[in-house]
């Protein structure tokens, strides 16, 4: 390439392109004599490009190719103006080289392999991401800057312009997120191209302050801005100047939302005073003004705290979902529709709606961190699932639902460890008789699955044919594996049993005590083991069993899980079921854990540390507190039906995965202990 002067005085287009002087070059292209010179033309479309004008170069270069369809160095540069605009497929369409279309056979070995890697690269840039902005991303990663500046020019003309009135709350984030990331993007450039540094710096701050004025509540956009003034020379850049030039065009609209503004105002004042019915009004006339200036997210959010300032907890979810619609990455927005679930009673769907918050938003984490961890010890006194006294619990419905069914209609039946997704057991249920358990009762001691999905089978299987079902979880319920859908849709365990709550609902299936018939009481226990469990060595193990299982650093780790679980029976613990029944026939009260209560009961002595991950004595004592005649375990695989030194309690262990099955614990007025068949005939 030459770099002196050209036949006609000025510089040589070649240097002028090496310089970056895009359009001098063209000026002196076009001033260059043979027109139909394919080689100028190569230069041609080049220039046009980097300036900016595609449609200019699509068409010079389509006018040479109608007449020489065999000029394969232009359908590369086609194929390049086309990935410039992000037309991937227009792009590829190009560089067929099936020997009919664009790329003939005989085409020298170096436009072939030209060929080949350009569409090597237009694939790996169109498969990088679903969006322009995706893909933007990937490129800055790859310190790619300018194309990836490219990418994110795309993603903004995408959406609509920061004057546009009709822009959403999720718009404006999207589009604020977009000019951060092309600040940065300039700022990098203008560090790698010494010789445009100061217009690349300008770039920088000019979509800073866009990004600003689009989220002005973010901190990242003022970090870019500082970072652009920092690299110019501050004495020398009027910002405020700058900033004045880019919000004019805003003016009209902000004018014209004089009204939105005041009763915004006028809400926010309201609020402050306590006026919480006169917030409500004027946060609402806002809202259903023709022409809405504030965020819609924001005056949904505001009255959705000023109805629960006022109890009114219905409109309040209400407006937090939809505060929640307008901005799915907003942590307001999510907190609001916690705070109106925790004030329905739903303490557990509550936490759920933080830890999925946790996983969606960029900013907030410590306060909503903050949050979950308030509403832990809440859960087991006002949460409707668990809870028999708070207001309106769903937990005390179904506890009463049943007392007057007659007794001797009613069977009572065991089972646990079903493991329904491993070593084929879920043909068991093809062997369940459908018809024989429609009166009866069944009491699942955990351990059904180790997804979701693998309970919900199962309990749903159990539901088919059973009066009543009665579940509490197990270990293996309670795992959040990464490779499953359970490790996208739970942060931690609490958060999966929550929503196992509402599954139970959902199926009619219990996870609380309930009257199944005239003095026969089902009581749920939760329960997790703890290290002291091991009489011979009490002390923490150096294995971590069930390290699928997540749990909230606000429990204070994995050790200490147990106290928590005992803490959620505190209430159901608290009752006296037998003296409270005034019925004929003699009351039973029938427990269920899924781990050991008690250390005299047999577990698999050669597994190592199995002492410390297989029971809690303090258990035994609730079990204790309630009489319980019989107390239905699993997790050892090991069945057996026996008594202990000191108490009138049966300890009762059925598994299926340990070759076990149903066991039927009372029937007929009476306790009784016999292993059934799938129709329930004693075996």
């Amino acid at each position: 390439m030459s770099f002196g002067s050209s036949s006609g005085g000025g510089l040589d287009p070649d240097a002028l392109i090496f310089a970056g002087k895009y359009d001098e070059a063209l000026q002196a292209l076009n001033r260059s004599s043979g027109s139909d010179d394919l080689r100028l033309a190569g230069k041609r479309c080049y220039c046009l490009t980097q300036i900016g004008r595609h449609d200019e170069a699509i068409g010079m270069l389509q006018k040479h190719l109608s007449s020489r369809r065999g000029w394969s160095a232009g359908w590369i540069a086609k194929a390049k103006v086309h990935f410039d605009l992000g037309q991937y497929a227009q792009a590829l369409d190009c560089l067929t080289d099936d020997g009919t279309k664009n790329l003939k056979k005989g085409s020298s070995r170096a436009i072939m392999e030209e060929a080949r890697d350009l569409r090597a690269c237009i694939g790996q840039v169109r498969d990088s991401g679903a969006t322009e902005h995706i893909r933007g991303n990937v490129q800055y990663k790859a310190e790619e800057f300018e194309r990836a500046t490219k990418h994110y020019l795309r993603a903004v003309e995408e959406l609509p312009s920061m004057e546009d009135r009709s822009l959403g709350e999720q718009e404006r984030e999207r589009l604020g997120a977009l000019h951060s990331n092309l600040s940065a993007c300039y700022f990098k450039l203008g560090h790698a191209e010494v010789s445009k540094s100061k217009e690349m710096w300008f770039l920088a701050l000019k979509h800073a302050l866009k990004c600003v004025k689009l989220r002005p509540g973010w901190s990242k956009g003022y970090t870019r801005r500082d970072d652009a003034i920092r690299v110019l020379d501050v004495s020398k850049v009027d910002v405020s100047a700058i900033e004045e030039s880019l919000h004019k065009t805003l003016r009209v609209s902000e004018t014209k939302a004089g009204v939105e503004e005041d009763n915004k105002v006028s809400g926010d004042n309201a609020f402050k005073r306590g006026d919480f019915s006169s917030a409500v009004n004027f946060y609402t006339k806002a809202l259903q003004s023709n022409q809405v200036h504030h965020p819609k997210a924001k005056l949904h959010s505001n009255r959705s705290a000023c109805y629960a300032k006022l109890g009114k907890w219905v409109p309040a979810l209400e407006d937090g979902q939809k505060a929640l619609q307008e901005s799915p990455r907003w942590h307001k927005a999510w907190m609001r529709v916690a705070c109106a679930m925790e004030g329905l009673g739903n303490v557990l769907d509550a936490y759920c709606v933080y830890s999925k918050a946790l996983g969606s938003c960029a900013e907030g984490k410590a306060e909503l961190q903050r949050s979950m961890a308030a509403l832990l010890p809440l859960i087991p006194v006002r949460d409707t699932h668990v809870s028999l006294d708070c207001r309106g619990s769903r937990c005390l419905e179904r506890f009463q639902m049943d007392a007057n069914f007659p007794r001797d209609r009613t069977r009572v039946f065991c089972i646990s460890d079903v493991h329904i997704d491993q070593h084929g057991n879920i043909a068991w249920f093809k062997k369940l008789s459908d018809e024989n358990f429609t009166n009866d009762v069944v009491i699942i001691a955990g351990d059904v699955g180790d997804t979701m999905n693998a309970l919900r089978i199962c309990l749903k299987e159990f539901k088919k044919r059973f009066r009543r079902v009665f579940f509490t979880p197990g270990n293996h319920d309670l795992w959040i594996r990464r490779d499953t859908s359970d490790g996208k849709m739970y942060p931690d365990s609490i958060a999966k049993m929550g929503a196992m709550h509402n599954v139970c609902q959902e199926l009619g299936v219990d996870m609380g005590p309930a009257e199944v018939a005239q003095g026969i009481f089902v009581v749920p226990l939760f329960s997790w083991y703890n290290h002291t469990f091991d009489e011979r060595d009490p002390t923490p193990g150096g294995l971590r069993y069930d390290s699928f299982c997540q749990w909230p650093p606000s429990l204070g780790g994995h050790l200490e899980v147990w106290k928590y679980f005992l803490l959620m029976n505190r209430e159901r613990v608290g009752r006296d079921y037998k003296g409270g029944y005034k019925g004929p026939g003699t009351p039973y009260v029938f427990s269920m854990s899924h781990f050991l209560p008690r250390a005299e009961l047999p577990y698999p002595m050669g597994v190592q540390e199995m002492a410390k991950a297989v029971g809690c004595k303090e258990l035994d004592v609730q079990i204790q507190r309630i009489k319980s005649d019989v107390h239905v375990f699993g997790h050892t695989h090991m069945d057996m039906d026996t008594t202990m030194p000191g108490t009138d309690t049966r300890y009762v262990q059925s598994a299926l995965d340990g070759g076990g099955g149903l066991y039927k614990l009372y029937e007929g007025h009476h306790l009784t202990g016999t292993r059934v068949d799938t129709n329930g005939f004693p075996i």
